[in-house]
């Protein structure tokens, strides 16, 4: 049982509305399973077409450490998410109803102050505008607002694919992507480290043909269709080919020299690894060559 549907059930007022909700709730968490937001919010658009997020222990009485608690969190349709607000507002007391209508007046406003739309409507409106926005925003930069030319992106992959960067760029690359890192304590540095440990050896690369994702919550896309690997790339062995060449070249001054060297290795009887000591190749180049040569 989650346990903020506990809280739930032991805190609110105990009436219809609060089991109502409990249901609903329950419902939407049998669909899809606690998650983080970006691959949540994934299944549930896959699943339902649109999905809103909604905090199931209302956020405005969350602490601190249970508003993005992933088991606080369900990916719910308009019209449940419209509902579930209209509920909340019939199961506290006091400053915390108040709370609670504050929020369902937010999710649909009108002169007056009085809700104008059912349920029903609120999810027909709010599927129209997520259409109508994805529209909008089909190809374009959401920065400058500028649309970027067919073939952009490609052009900017080639482009900087194989381009060597200087010890200064490298630094400030490192820098970026490592800052946040840098500045926690010795005991989150483990436990970040522990769970990226376990989240990587528990995950797979999953693809519907179109898209992949690599998670550890792989086995809820199968379940919706989607298969175990990555989506063919006819280009995928062009490009590795190529990269392997440039390691290569950068060792030696051709590929047939290099290809002479680990043949007359392998003659001598050192396996990959020696050679790879030798030569100053990764092992899996090495090992890819030999198969082509012998």
């Amino acid at each position: 049982m989650n346990i903020y549907i506990e809280i739930i059930r032991t805190t609110c007022i105990s009436n219809k509305y609060t089991n109502w909700y409990i249901s609903i709730i329950s419902k939407a968490l049998s669909r899809i399973q606690p998650s983080s937001r970006r691959v949540g919010r994934k299944l549930a658009t896959s699943l339902l077409g649109y999905a809103e997020l909604h905090h199931i222990w209302p956020k405005c009485v969350c602490i601190d450490n249970q508003v993005n608690d992933k088991h606080n969190l369900v990916y719910l349709t308009g019209r449940e998410h419209f509902i579930c607000h209209r509920l909340l507002t019939k199961m506290f007391n006091s400053s915390t109803r108040n709370k609670m209508l504050y929020a369902l007046t937010s999710m649909v406003r009108s002169r007056g102050g009085k809700r104008v739309l059912t349920g029903t409507q609120y999810n027909i409106i709010r599927k129209a505008l997520a259409k109508l926005t994805s529209q909008k925003w089909l190809g374009v930069s959401r920065g400058k607002g500028v649309k970027k030319p067919v073939g952009f992106g490609e052009r900017v992959s080639t482009s900087l694919r194989g381009k060597p960067k200087d010890e200064a760029h490298r630094k400030k690359l490192s820098y970026a992507q490592t800052r946040y890192y840098h500045n926690l304590d010795q005991e989150t540095k483990r436990q970040l480290a522990n769970k990226i440990k376990t989240r990587s050896s528990n995950s797979r690369w999953v693809t519907d043909g179109i898209t992949q994702s690599f998670t550890d919550k792989w086995e809820n896309y199968i379940k919706l269709g989607w298969m175990l690997g990555q989506k063919p790339d006819p280009n995928r062995k062009i490009i590795q080919r190529e990269l392997s060449d440039r390691k290569i070249l950068s060792k030696f001054k051709t590929i047939e020299q290099f290809n002479n060297e680990i043949v007359s290795l392998f003659g001598l009887g050192l396996n990959n690894s020696q050679m790879s000591v030798k030569t100053g190749i990764s092992t899996h180049i090495i090992k890819t060559r030999l198969s082509e040569l012998l």
